[in-house]
């Protein structure tokens, strides 16, 4: 049996503070703030209450928006001086993993904070619930807490309950330098102490951004491999699934699965997190699919059955005819590739399908060049226009212990060992008659059906064409999401059918991907940069660490215009609202907004990048000429930069 629980609260949800509130208004001294503060926090708790505790449907609609927070902000209200408007702005202050040869980034996930918990409508239940908290959170000896319960009310009472704050943010999947501003809050009147409240929230963009960026500069390293040894280079779009998420059971949580997920999949269509293909096809592509996999065995599929032999033989059966992969080093990987492999080669070569080997434990190279030289054995290679070996029908995912770093150490052996990065499947022979017979069309459906690749149609001229080719509307291009190109040549009987090409390694990452980044790879930051106190004096703010230079923050309200291309940071007094692309996403309440496809966010992110300079000078000059009149009003020297 299960009970329901119940806690014992300091203060009652329905009880109010009223004896121990804090002024909050403008018009009260420092020191009037300063004694209001120390009678909350030094009066004695009120008697102490049962609430009932519902079970919790999602832990993020279970908390109170009160506390998704740092507790020391919900103490700053009391803190800053008396002020009409503050303005923060957030940035990332270098490049992934320190990397001053290539400060990009992918800024992406402000939409899934804005819609979620910014733009979330507040309550006086939040207040009760805040209450109850609150009451209890000072050390030493669990005393009142304070935070700027009045305000809550007020903006509750006077603004439908939504945090009384404008946000511009850059678009998803825009491609910055570092230290370009990547979002923007101004609050003003009563409402502008709680101009930072939100900034836990919002710093939260560093892990999808992270993600996104991490994924891209993998894909460019898998890029230039292609460049050196595929013959289309990296136009070709089998480069979309060179890398693959293996990072669900990796996360801490479904949410983090998600929004990291979905990152990895603004530049590769590859993954096995189903709950972030889910997300990003259904809430965020209008239903289009975004990610696919194929079927694999897994250690304990193939532990079960007598023999390795047996349980690939079995896959061949069901999955032969598209693609498939096995794990190969249940108990001897080396054995596996000299014995197995050959084994079931007809076996795999009468279906027609192309089958990926997957190393699970060892060294990463080693093992890939290991089942490269296995499949080419067993299977045999070509040589392409490039001068590289193209294996036939079967390739190597390594997934195991992969990083950004030996996946290049990964692609150089192999390509000092001669391999290129594609590789052609085995032939497959229809008679010209079979697929002539009965509806020529409806055939090729079959066909494409049983190759997994349903996006693919008959180009036109066939079946009446002495060459018919399977593509998007006609086209010789495959999609990025098939996976292959089907080409049904028409000549004679018993002619031949090819699949290909398809490339000869891919990688997978889990926790190297989803799990093994923070806030400082990319070193996300909020901070101050604008106040206009009391009196009606506006003063630029900066942070300026003589001992952390690194750490220093930009002055002013900002904007974010393209210069040559590049974003770049300008006063915003200086950039028209149009050229400005840090755009209001939200202004003391939501707003009506038309987000994007995520496909039309992949394009963006594939034309942004590639544009876009590893390095640049992103702070205009009368940015810097600020920064530096602000240093000097402050008295930094050797600071002004």
């Amino acid at each position: 049996m299960f009970k329901i629980l119940t806690t014992r609260c300091g203060q009652p949800p329905h009880t109010t503070l009223s004896s121990r509130r804090v002024p909050t208004s403008l018009s009260y001294t420092l020191a009037q703030r300063r004694a209001a503060m120390a009678q909350a926090t030094n009066a004695p708790a009120p008697a102490s209450a049962t609430v009932t505790a519902a079970p919790p449907s999602l832990l993020s609609s279970y908390l109170p928006i009160a506390v998704l927070t740092d507790s020391y902000k919900t103490t700053h209200y009391l803190q800053y001086p008396a002020s009409t408007k503050m303005v923060a702005y957030g940035e990332f202050r270098q490049g992934y993993d320190k990397d001053s040869t290539d400060t990009r980034a992918v800024f992406y996930g402000l939409r899934y904070v804005l819609e979620n918990y910014v733009a979330r409508r507040w309550t006086a239940k939040d207040v009760e619930m805040a209450d109850c908290f609150f009451a209890t959170h000072m050390a030493p000896g669990y005393t009142a807490f304070p935070y700027p319960r009045d305000i809550f009310l007020k903006f509750i009472a006077e603004n439908d309950g939504y945090m009384p704050v404008r946000l511009q943010a850059l678009p998803e999947g825009t491609c910055i330098n570092a230290h370009v501003p990547i979002f923007q809050i101004t609050a003003e009147g009563e409402y502008a102490p709680l101009c930072t409240y939100m900034e836990t929230l919002l710093t939260q963009v560093w892990y999808p951004t992270t993600v996104a960026t991490l994924s891209r500069r993998c894909k460019e390293l898998i890029a230039a491999a292609f460049d050196q040894s595929v013959d289309s280079g990296r136009a070709s779009p089998l480069l979309n699934s060179r890398l693959h998420d293996f990072g669900f059971r990796g996360c801490t949580c479904v949410e983090q699965s998600v929004l990291g997920g979905v990152a990895h999949l603004l530049n590769f269509d590859g993954t096995d997190t189903l709950s972030a293909a889910y997300y990003a096809q259904f809430a965020l592509n209008g239903g289009k699919p975004v990610g696919q996999s194929i079927p694999a065995t897994e250690h304990s599929v193939m532990t079960s059955w007598p023999t390795e032999r047996a349980a690939i033989s079995n896959m061949i059966d069901h999955f032969g005819g598209g693609l498939f992969a096995t794990v190969m080093d249940s108990y001897d990987y080396q054995r596996a590739l000299d014995e197995v492999v050959p084994a079931v080669a007809a076996q795999k070569n009468a279906k027609g399908g192309f089958w990926v080997l997957r190393p699970d434990s060892g060294d990463p190279t080693e093992a890939v060049l290991a089942g490269v030289r296995g499949a080419d054995a067993a299977f045999g290679s070509d040589v392409n226009a490039k001068g590289f070996k193209v294996l036939r029908g079967c390739g190597v995912i390594q997934g195991d212990g992969i990083d950004y770093h030996n996946i290049k150490a990964i692609l150089d052996a192999l390509l000092a060992a001669g391999y290129s990065a594609e590789v052609r499947t085995a032939v497959r022979t229809y008679s010209r008659e079979r697929y002539m017979r009965g509806d020529g069309r409806i055939y090729a459906q079959e066909l494409l059906r049983h190759h997994r690749s349903s996006a693919l149609s008959l180009g036109p001229g066939c079946p009446q064409g002495e060459t018919a080719v399977l593509g998007p509307a006609g086209a010789c291009t495959p999609p990025a999401s098939s996976g292959s190109l089907l080409l049904i040549r028409l000549f004679t009987p018993h002619d031949e059918f090819h699949v290909g090409p398809v490339q000869c390694v891919a990688f997978g990452m889990g926790g190297g991907l989803l799990q093994r980044v923070n806030r400082d790879t990319l070193s996300l930051a909020t901070k101050l940069s604008h106040i206009v106190y009391l009196d009606g004096t506006a003063v630029d703010t900066i942070k300026a660490p003589k001992s952390g230079p690194e750490k220093s923050s930009l002055p002013g309200m900002l904007a974010v215009k393209r210069v040559d291309g590049v974003p770049t940071a300008f006063p915003a007094d200086l950039v028209a609202p149009e050229e400005d692309l840090l755009q209001t996403v939200y202004d003391m309440r939501p707003l009506p907004l038309q987000w994007e496809t995520f496909d039309e966010l992949r394009q963006r992110v594939e034309r942004e990048w590639a544009a876009l300079p590893p390095t640049a000078d992103v702070l205009s000059a009368p940015l810097r000429a600020k920064r530096a009149a602000v240093a000097a009003r402050l008295g930094l020297k050797g600071q002004e930069t």
